[in-house]
């Protein structure tokens, strides 16, 4: 995680959240997240990488479609976490 964020950092820094990179640091940053059970947190660089994606290799993408049912995933689990507080 630790080397994904310095990768957020650079990202940021030289305003490049929109380039092709960006949406594969984001996803990786989501997965990372969601595998700790961070559902919020997952979901927010799910939706940065959705984005990328979309801009990039349209919504109909292989991967673009991985990431929207990530998305719906970590939702439905974040939904999940709350109900049982």
């Amino acid at each position: 995680m630790e080397y994904y964020r310095k990768a957020e950092r650079i990202i940021k820094k030289h305003h490049a959240t929109n380039l092709k990179d960006s949406g594969y640091v984001f996803f990786n940053i989501g997965t990372v997240l969601e595998e700790m059970k961070d559902y919020e947190n997952a979901l927010e660089y799910y939706q940065k990488a959705f984005e990328v994606y979309k801009f990039h290799f349209g919504r109909d993408d292989q991967d673009t479609v991985i990431i929207r049912e990530r998305i719906e995933r970590v939702k439905k689990m974040g939904r999940k976490g709350k109900n049982t507080r």
